[in-house]
């Protein structure tokens, strides 16, 4: 469905468009990732205290990760939305045996414009756990 921004995007709408960019990562689809993005994004991600501007950013980063661990596989998890404003959970983990053996778990926020992109992202993770070890940090 196509925004014109004339009206706000419904709740359902930009779920549905941030489910679309999981999706588009789990298929390992950089076309897909990078198109959820407005061309004028702004990341921070800040885990590593970088940032990043514009779609080809996005792609630089989407090719990297996606090409690194194709059997990558991301889960979002206790979506909270309000104003156009998407805070998640989110985890990273192998779908199949590989050398990717670590999780990730992480919490983002994106800022969704009226035609239903991202404008903004800022994200944080941590390795979660060592998969087939057991336990969790702290644990």
């Amino acid at each position: 469905m196509a925004f014109d921004g004339a009206r706000p995007m419904l709740r359902k709408d930009l779920l549905a468009r941030f489910d679309a960019l999981v999706a588009a990562a789990n298929d390992h689809d950089t076309d897909r990732v990078v198109a959820a993005f407005s061309p004028e994004v702004r990341v921070r991600d800040g885990t590593v205290g970088r940032l990043a501007f514009g779609r080809e950013a996005i792609r630089v980063d989407a090719e990297t990760i996606l090409d690194a661990w194709p059997e990558l596989e991301v889960r979002s998890h206790h979506a909270v939305l309000t104003r156009g404003v998407i805070a998640c959970e989110w985890t990273v983990s192998p779908s199949a045996p590989s050398r990717f053996t670590a999780s990730w778990a992480g919490v983002l926020i994106a800022d969704y414009d009226a035609v239903g992109q991202i404008r903004a992202l800022v994200l944080y993770a941590a390795p979660s756990r060592a998969v087939g070890l057991g336990g969790g940090c702290g644990a």
